[in-house]
């Protein structure tokens, strides 16, 4: 029994050996017969995007061994960790994740990239299909930028991230773009509004009503607020407001079969007096939430108008949910209790 037991490990060690040296072999060979070579290795080893593995210590592969071919190229995939606020980073020794391929690797496809990256050309001078997984960035602003360049960076990097996230709803990926409609069928008409409103932007100064004091853009027909927040709301808001939106709102047209650009403000309406965040996204190292403007909002879904205001001018109030700093909230909820206001 012993000597069978020894004899068994010795034939699987070897199999072992001789898959990986096949492994070796096929990346000489042209791109075709490396891959009839390997569908069954890269089977056997689990070594495909996507893939379960552990982290390991000492090494960003864990337990992702092998090779996986792009275009003829080997790439050695790394395991990254599951969770959202860690997003790119190796899962830590013990730690389940998943095996994707590496930042600036060769790729085919969206979701063989690695969380918080996207399968896009490495350089437009570059032959079409050379593509590679490429960190979401549009740079920094220009220094000493004046609010109109600001505001036209902001414009640009919100549209983008936009296009991103609708881009990964359809193909796949894991760009860690976030959004209360995420997983809603109104999603894409949204994502489609967003940059039509961004095609341009303006710079407003809410120091009178931002406890924070900072600096807010609207986009260019008012329907959108993007603004810059602190990392730990960010993480807030990922880790426990997104989901129980999701899980707790209905983000479906109001009506059966109603089929209008304008279903995901009637949504907004009908389920919450929360602002739903349309997007949040981190950039270099910013975090930023994309909101709609209430009033503005309001009108969209009632009048279909952005600018109509058929209840006159709006009053607003920095009134945020329990656990931010909102020095407003206590005034603004007696005034609603008061006023015996029924939206």
């Amino acid at each position: 029994l012993t000597l069978y037991v020894c004899s068994r490990a010795f034939v699987e060690m070897f199999m072992t050996l001789s898959l990986r040296s096949l492994v070796l072999v096929a990346g000489t060979l042209p791109a075709w017969a490396g891959r009839m070579l390997l569908d069954d290795v890269e089977h056997r080893g689990g070594t495909h995007p996507g893939a379960e593995c552990k982290g390991y210590p000492l090494t960003t592969s864990g337990s992702c061994n092998g090779f996986y071919f792009v275009r003829g190229q080997r790439v050695a995939l790394k395991c990254y960790s599951p969770t959202p606020e860690n997003i790119g980073a190796a899962a830590r020794r013990g730690e389940p994740g998943k095996c994707w391929i590496p930042e600036g690797e060769p790729c085919v496809l969206n979701r063989e990239c690695r969380p918080g990256t996207m399968c896009l050309l490495k350089d437009r001078a570059v032959r079409e299909g050379d593509h590679h997984c490429s960190l979401l960035d549009w740079g920094r602003a220009p220094k000493h930028a004046d609010s109109v360049a600001l505001a036209s960076h902001v414009a640009m990097v919100v549209s983008g991230m936009a296009r991103m996230l609708q881009s990964e709803l359809k193909n796949g990926g894991a760009t860690g773009i976030l959004s209360a409609f995420s997983e809603s069928p109104l999603a894409q008409d949204l994502l489609m509004q967003i940059p039509v409103s961004f095609q341009n932007a303006q710079a407003h100064d809410h120091q009178a009503n931002s406890a924070s004091g900072a600096s807010f853009f609207h986009s260019g027909d008012g329907l959108f607020i993007a603004k810059r927040i602190r990392d730990g709301e960010y993480v807030n808001m990922q880790k426990h407001l997104l989901g129980r939106m999701q899980r707790e709102f209905h983000l479906s047209c109001p009506e059966p079969g109603e089929i209008s650009p304008m279903c995901w403000a009637k949504v907004a309406l009908r389920e919450t007096l929360l602002n739903l965040p349309a997007l949040a996204f981190r950039h270099r190292d910013e975090c930023w939430v994309v909101l709609p403007v209430a009033a503005a909002l309001r009108s969209y879904a009632v009048t279909g108008s952005i600018e109509a205001k058929p209840w006159g001018k709006p009053r607003y109030y920095d009134v945020k949910p329990i656990g931010s700093n909102s020095p407003e909230r206590v005034g603004f909820l007696s005034e609603l209790r008061t006023s015996d206001f029924a939206p």
